[in-house]
């Protein structure tokens, strides 16, 4: 489990690198966070890199408290 400052994730949705994200005071499902293959992974020119997409979904209200930057800093770490 990842514990940010506002954040508590730790759970992988349907077995893909997905994480559910909760806000941590109330254990509430606030959005998810995943890494996903990259467009550029097809192109013959990339083939040596290890390339991921990072996506993610937040609910509105808790948009603006930076807790996505602290969530993808915690996913990249």
């Amino acid at each position: 489990m990842i514990i940010g400052a506002g954040l508590a994730f730790y759970r992988i949705i349907e077995g893909k690198d997905v994480l559910t994200l909760y806000h941590k005071h109330d254990r509430k499902a606030i959005g998810s966070l995943g890494l996903h293959k990259s467009w550029a992974n097809e192109e013959e020119r990339f083939q040596n890199l290890r390339i991921k997409e990072i996506g993610y979904v937040l609910a509105k209200d808790y948009w603006g408290q930076g807790l996505m930057p602290e969530a993808v800093r915690a996913l990249m770490d």
